[in-house]
């Protein structure tokens, strides 16, 4: 039997982007999100914002929001049945813990970029797989090249902002808070990014009310003064830049462009949730971090990704840019980004390598030397005895000489060296079998020739299994 390759549209989005056939199976397999300003007959089934499957009472149209007039127009679905027998649900509970990780999408190095002073202020979104009980925010303006820090001025901030975000028809964020959900945050008075490299902490949130709801993207808002020269250090992911430090944290200021840049400075949402969740640390570059051609959130990276979907809990610890000689030295900065002595991690993995290939001046043995030393320094943060997972590298249009190594490399890391549970092959997964050399990702997971689509890293995700 001939198999058909499935085309995509590239000139549109979403279901119009897909063959009839291909809309046909998921509609008949899954429940489709909320859309806004869709017409809905009455019975019709749809996933809410706030992730529950609701049934439309009405024929009638959804509004611009899932507000809460729009939710009036739908009952939850009463569907789910079935009970836990009471030995199953003691079960569950004695296995309840409280973990402690971190929201980001990891950390994009740059060299320093100079600012025009004033009032600034971005918005960052980022989900929760979990329900958190308490939760802070730090903050800083450093490179985890180990360069910046040292004489930049002290950035002062002026407020936060906590609340679900509004999505588009694409159920992307557009930088605006569903009404009604957005909160200040206290914060103890202006406050500042220190010139040194270290982080601001807020307080701990433990309100119910300022909590953070899994499944939901959320919209965390920062405002900023930033004095004129200020030097920027690091990007992460996408947001939304403010020229105005008190818009930014008004819940009711919508953005003065829905088109997305990359936040300023580092962001890390460190949290705590009573859960029977696995969590690992993910360590690795650009790759882990989840950098395509264009931008992505938080959430969007390929470890959050297989978190979701394998009720589990990622702490990315990606830092773009950076190499197996960078995590080999477990002095170096990118080990920084992690409060490692009190985040809680089940298993670790590491998806390192493209970056020292890419340079042409590493060795086999180099990659090997690096790697294990990048494996003992994982276990010297996270615990001895937690299980260890790897990836093999990805075909990135290497010449010959890096290509070979690139081959070489993998084939070791398949042996599993340094008592790995298990290496997944993700290079095989993501080639395209029709291009002989150089080898390279199949087109429709190339975003840039070196950094997987947004559907690559779907990929990318689907391929480990349950770890822990």
């Amino acid at each position: 039997m001939a198999k058909k390759l499935i085309s995509f549209d590239d000139s549109k989005t979403g279901e119009a982007a897909l063959p009839d056939a291909v809309n046909t199976v998921l509609r008949d397999t899954y429940v489709p999100a909320w859309k806004p300003n869709t017409a809905y007959t009455a019975g019709q089934a749809v996933v809410s914002p706030a992730g529950d499957v609701v049934l439309r009472k009405t024929n009638s149209t959804s509004r611009a929001t899932y507000d809460a007039t729009e939710a009036g127009a739908w009952n939850l679905s009463a569907t789910v049945t079935g009970k836990l027998s009471r030995s199953d649900a003691d079960g569950l509970y004695q296995n309840i813990k409280t973990v402690r990780a971190q929201l980001t999408g990891g950390v994009q190095t740059m060299a320093a970029t100079t600012l025009t002073g004033g009032n600034r202020g971005h918005r960052i979104p980022f989900k929760s797989p979990v329900q958190t009980t308490r939760w802070r925010m730090k903050i800083r303006n450093f490179a985890t090249d180990g360069a910046a820090g040292a004489g930049d001025p002290v950035i002062g901030l002026s407020g936060l902002a906590l609340g679900v975000a509004q999505l588009d028809a694409e159920g992307n964020p557009n930088g605006a808070y569903i009404p009604g959900t957005g909160v200040a945050l206290a914060t103890g008075g202006d406050y500042t990014i220190p010139a040194d490299g270290t982080y601001w902490t807020s307080p701990w949130y433990d309100q119910p009310a300022h909590q953070i709801a899994p499944g939901r993207i959320h919209l965390l808002s920062i405002a900023n003064r930033i004095p004129a020269g200020e030097s920027k250090r690091v990007l992460m992911g996408t947001g939304w830049q403010w020229n105005g430090a008190e818009t930014v944290v008004d819940p009711a200021v919508a953005p003065y462009s829905v088109t997305p840049s990359q936040s300023r400075f580092e962001v890390v949402v460190e949290f705590e949730s009573s859960t029977v969740r696995k969590v690992g640390a993910f360590i690795g570059d650009s790759i882990v971090d989840g950098v395509t051609a264009g931008r992505q959130a938080s959430h969007q990276a390929w470890p959050m990704l297989w978190a979701n979907s394998h009720n589990s809990i990622a702490i990315n610890a990606g830092v773009s840019g950076r190499t197996l000689a960078n995590w080999a030295n477990i002095n170096h900065p990118v080990w920084t980004s992690v409060d490692w002595a009190n985040v809680t991690a089940d298993f670790g993995f590491i998806a390192l390598g493209t970056n020292d290939i890419s340079t042409g001046t590493a060795t086999l043995a180099d990659l090997k030397a690096n790697f294990l030393a990048t494996l003992a320094n994982l276990r010297t943060k996270i615990g001895a005895d937690r299980p260890m997972y790897a990836s093999t590298v990805l075909p990135r249009k290497f010449n010959e000489a890096n290509e070979t190594l690139r081959k070489q490399y993998n084939a070791w890391l398949a042996t599993c060296p340094g008592g790995l549970a298990t290496v997944f092959d993700f290079a095989t997964v993501m080639l395209d079998p029709a291009v002989a050399a150089p080898p390279q990702l199949l087109p429709v997971y190339d975003s840039d020739g070196s950094h997987p689509t947004p559907l690559g890293y779907l990929r990318m995700a689907s391929i480990p299994g349950q770890l822990g």
